[in-house]
């Protein structure tokens, strides 16, 4: 971990992410090989990450989340 991305296989293919929790300040990067497409949110909430996974998992078209995003 530490600076370093994740790779998963999930429903819409390989994907890779790397998140950061800072107390209030937490953030998704999350990116779809395949399809060449990304998400990037940040938050001021100390809640946020429950938040990027569901909104960026849905707008890359992951309605039903398979990746373990170990975080959730």
């Amino acid at each position: 971990w530490g600076l370093g991305w994740t790779l998963e296989n999930g429903e819409v293919g390989r994907a890779f992410y790397h998140y950061g929790n800072a107390g209030t300040f937490q953030h998704l990067a999350i990116g779809l090989k395949e399809q060449q497409a990304g998400v990037v949110i940040m938050t001021n909430s100390g809640n946020g990450l429950r938040m990027c996974i569901r909104t960026g998992l849905r707008a890359l078209g992951a309605t039903h989340m398979t990746y373990t995003l170990s975080f959730s």
